[in-house]
């Protein structure tokens, strides 16, 4: 009997080893993949996700991007994952901006800048493979245009499809990032 119970707290004694071995090299590599990442945080970045039976023309998504801490300028890129039941090799969405100053001493604030545009984006090539990365769902990233930003600005987005379908199905999630200029 003792020699059974001396055996199950050896395998334990293993087990838990095992785990916390397992624990460390988990953390390692954690910490080396932070440590090493390229390039620093995006100023905003949020995805709204999309009804599942279909993205409609009544849909419109918001983005309210909070005001920045710095001046200066700013690349839009918007970010779309799909899924296989989309049916199209392209998307076309119209997207709208509104620069807001910060508040004046009276709490006041007014759009400086407006800003709306159709965006056409080919998700597939032309022999019908996804261009994103994936495997079921595809993620796209497209650069549009920079935007100047004083501090305390703020910025509204919003997005609705423009497709001539009424629902538009496997979009998936719809993003905006905002990050600084890649310097080259």
């Amino acid at each position: 009997m003792a020699s059974r119970n001396l055996r199950r707290s050896r395998s334990r004694a293993a087990e838990a080893w095992r785990f916390s071995w397992g624990i460390g090299i988990f953390l390692s590599i954690f910490v080396v993949a932070c440590l090493t990442s390229c390039g620093e945080r995006p100023a905003y970045a949020h995805y709204e996700s999309v009804n599942v039976e279909g993205w409609t023309k009544g849909d419109t998504l918001h983005f309210c991007l909070p005001p920045q801490k710095e001046s200066g300028t700013f690349t839009r890129v918007l970010g779309l994952r799909i899924n296989d039941y989309y049916p199209f090799t392209q998307l076309s969405v119209i997207m709208g901006w509104e620069r807001i100053s910060a508040a004046d001493n009276e709490g006041w604030q007014e759009v400086i800048e407006k800003e709306k545009r159709r965006i056409i984006v080919t998700l597939f090539d032309e022999d019908g493979n996804p261009t994103g990365t994936g495997i079921n769902h595809y993620q796209y990233l497209f650069t549009l245009s920079d935007v100047y930003q004083e501090s305390g600005d703020s910025l509204h987005a919003w997005i609705v499809p423009n497709m001539t379908r009424d629902s538009l199905t496997g979009v998936a999630d719809v993003g905006l990032i905002l990050r600084r200029p890649e310097v080259d």
